[in-house]
Order: C-alpha cells, then sequence, then structure tokens
C-alpha cells in the first residue's frame, strides 16, 4: 500500500509540473502573437529591441537543437546516459517533452514573422534601436558551441580531448539555461530606460508573457519543495525550463511592467528616427565640406 500510494504520489506530481509547463508554454506563445499582431496594427517597431527577440529566437533554436535533434534523435546521446546511469535512464527512455519541442517549433515560426515585420517597417527605428556588441558576441560564441558539437560528434575532437558527448551536451545546457534564456529581456529594459518609451512593446505581451514566467516560476518552486521529486528527480523531462532562469524572466518583466504603467506612462516618443538622423549627419558633413571649400578658395 506505501509502494502504492508513493507511486501514485510520483506520477501526480509529474503530471502537474507538465501541465504547469505545457500552460506556461501556450501563454508564451499567445503573448509572441499578440505582439505580432500588435505590430501589424502599429505599423512601426519604434520602441522595441531587436535584441530582445533575436534573443528569443536564438534561445528557442538552441533548445531545438539541444533537444530535438540530439536528445530524440541522436543515439549516441540514448547510449551515453544510460551506460553512465544505468539505473535512471534506459536507451529508450530519455525524458524529454514531445509538446515542448513543439511550442519551441511554434515561437520560432512567430518570431520569425515578427522578424519579418522589423524588417518591413525598419525605416521606424529610432537611434537606439540596433543589434548590440553583446548580442554579436552571443551569437560567435553560439556559432562556435555548435561546431564543436559537430566536432565531437564525429569524434574529431573527442578522441583528443577525451570528451563525451553528453558532457559537451551539459555545458550547451548550462550555457541555454543560464545566459540565453535568463537574460533576453534586458535589452528591452534598457532601451526603454534610454528612450524612456514603452510602446514599443505590446501591453498584452508584457502582460501573457508576466503570466507564463510566473508559472515557470511557481512550478519551479514545486520542484525544489517537493520530496518525491528529490528521489525522482530523473523523470523530470530535460526540457523544462529552470528555476533560475524563471526568477530573471520574471525579475525583469516586472521591471518592464513597472516602466510601461507607472514610470514612462503616456510618455511620447522623443527620440530621433534613425533615418532621419542619418540624414542629418549626412546634411551636417556636407556643410562641413562647403565650409572647407569656401576657406581654401578664400
Amino acid at each position: 500500500m506505501t509502494i502504492l500510494s508513493e507511486s501514485l504520489t510520483e506520477s501526480a506530481h509529474i503530471f502537474t509540473i507538465k501541465s504547469i509547463e505545457y500552460v506556461s508554454c501556450v501563454v508564451k506563445n499567445y503573448a509572441i502573437y499578440s505582439q505580432y499582431r500588435y505590430l501589424k496594427r502599429r505599423k512601426s517597431v519604434y520602441g522595441l529591441s531587436i535584441d530582445l527577440f533575436l534573443g528569443m529566437f536564438l534561445s528557442e533554436l538552441f533548445s531545438l537543437y539541444l533537444y530535438g535533434f540530439n536528445f530524440i534523435c541522436s543515439n549516441t546521446v540514448a547510449i551515453q546516459y544510460s551506460r553512465r546511469y544505468p539505473l535512471y535512464y534506459t536507451k529508450e527512455m530519455i525524458p524529454v517533452s514531445r509538446f515542448i519541442i513543439l511550442n519551441n517549433i511554434v515561437s520560432l515560426f512567430l518570431l520569425i514573422l515578427i522578424g519579418l515585420r522589423f524588417k518591413e517597417f525598419h525605416k521606424t527605428k529610432n537611434v537606439y534601436q540596433g543589434v548590440s556588441k553583446m548580442f554579436i558576441t552571443y551569437a560567435f560564441g553560439i556559432m562556435c558551441i555548435v561546431f564543436s558539437s559537430f566536432c565531437i560528434c564525429g569524434n574529431v575532437l573527442g578522441g583528443i580531448l577525451n570528451i563525451n558527448y553528453i558532457d559537451h551536451l551539459n555545458i550547451l545546457w548550462a550555457f541555454n539555461n543560464y545566459f540565453l534564456e535568463s537574460y533576453f529581456l534586458l535589452p528591452q529594459f534598457s532601451l526603454n530606460y534610454m528612450c524612456q518609451y514603452t510602446k514599443g512593446l505590446s501591453s498584452k505581451f508584457e502582460i501573457l508573457f508576466g503570466i507564463s514566467c510566473a508559472f515557470q516560476v511557481f512550478k519551479g518552486l514545486i520542484i525544489w519543495n517537493s520530496s518525491s521529486m528529490k528521489v525522482f528527480w530523473f523523470k523530470i523531462p530535460f526540457n523544462l525550463k529552470t528555476l533560475y532562469s524563471s526568477l530573471w524572466n520574471l525579475f525583469f518583466i516586472g521591471l518592464i511592467l513597472l516602466q510601461s504603467h507607472y514610470l514612462y506612462l503616456d510618455k511620447k516618443p522623443t527620440v530621433a528616427f534613425k533615418l532621419n538622423a542619418n540624414k542629418i549627419i549626412r546634411s551636417e558633413e556636407e556643410e562641413d565640406k562647403e565650409e572647407l571649400v569656401v576657406v581654401k578658395t578664400v
């Protein structure tokens, strides 16, 4: 009877955790869709951080590569996990949620649509909107990590450095959770501060994304405080969001909500458009050249 009750408790906890995660994923995708509709209706990307959505895109793409391509499609990963942890995993049983992977694909599609809106309304960007050096560094780091992944998979570096492929995937997991998925909202917060304007991001996106983050934090706290999950931790899907990244996302979306609903409420755009600023700079350069020509002739 005790074994049966423990099994039921474990199954109930796993079901609850997965359900909360799935609801959070659906709410997040609806938030992204709301932002897409907002841009389409507004016909402007003024005040919206490009880094925010590029960071989200890279995070979703990285998750799809890490969990979909490696944990589901790769026999190498399944074999190495079953050999290293024979009591917890088998070659046929690696806990990865396919529903979350499907949501990653949906998120990527919606983020591509938002990227197309950036291209369509690029003339409405202000002087602070652009791809930052930090994001370029992130992208370069990701390219290096993915390249090394293929090298190790092909045993080019694996034999020399004596690195197991799953050790490399653990490094990728840490990079994705502690960097990519934790700080992609920071550029939008910074842009709001520099422009003192918050209409670039849809209020519906802010609220829905905040609800999604709250679900993630609630789920993380259940795992953290559950005694049964400390015993059956190996049954939790690998691609669930961590409590660390969820707390940071909730913190940053809270700051953005504070900016849009209190600090910069009803503020009008005051920063110059990027296109106009470039014209002004060019005209000033032409005036300087004309002055130099006049001086030389005199």
